[in-house]
């Protein structure tokens, strides 16, 4: 009969190889690397947005951060739209940016589209992102 110490060895033995072998199917095996990682909706935020006079025109402004919770840094491709959507789903004005965020950092940016109904004015939001 093996001793207990010999028993609680192999056990041990036991689950770290079943250990590493579910880590490798979830990470390696199931691993699509064609494809895109999914951007959550909390990873890119409007804070702010209003109407702002710059260089004496009227613009629609959105000040947005971005948080990269990836453990490595991520370009990040963001449209906006600005105002009222329409029937179709589609936005008066949108405006497209892309930035770079290095790894588990945020970045804080402000977008801007000219303005030229003060009274139309109902927000911005985010209306496609995507990360590589």
């Amino acid at each position: 009969m093996p001793s207990r110490r010999t028993l609680l060895g192999w056990l041990v033995i036991v689950v770290l190889v079943l250990g590493a072998a579910a880590w490798y199917i979830e990470d390696q095996v199931n691993a699509d690397a064609g494809a895109k990682p999914a951007v959550e909706a909390a990873e890119i935020e409007v804070t702010g947005s209003g109407l702002e006079y710059d260089h004496g025109h009227m613009a629609a402004v959105a000040e947005y951060v971005i948080h990269n919770t990836s453990p490595r840094p991520l370009d990040y491709t963001v449209t906006f739209g600005f105002g009222r959507m329409d029937d179709s789903g589609g936005m008066e004005a949108t405006k497209t940016v892309t930035r770079h965020v290095e790894a588990t950092r945020s970045y804080t940016g402000k977008v801007s589209v000219p303005w030229a109904k003060a009274n139309s004015f109902e927000g911005v939001r985010v209306l496609d992102t995507q990360r590589e």
